[in-house]
């Protein structure tokens, strides 16, 4: 998941996150985890994956996982 990627991408979802939600995140590893459907911040959700493009995700995966092998 392309939130872990970036300390910068994480820093703004989970500042956004304290603005639109009122329980604590459950966010480990590839997953965010909500309690009830109703507690879901789907136009947050949207914003984070409009965020990056799949292009940048290539690029900047390739640039730092894949040069090190």
């Amino acid at each position: 998941m392309w939130i872990y990627a970036g300390e910068d991408l994480s820093d703004w979802f989970i500042a956004e996150y304290w603005k639109v939600c009122k329980y604590k995140l459950d966010m480990w590893k590839s997953c965010i985890r909500f309690k009830k459907m109703d507690d879901i911040p789907f136009d947050l959700i949207w914003e984070l994956v409009t965020k990056m493009s799949v292009k940048d995700w290539v690029e900047l995966y390739e640039n730092r996982y894949l040069r090190k092998k």
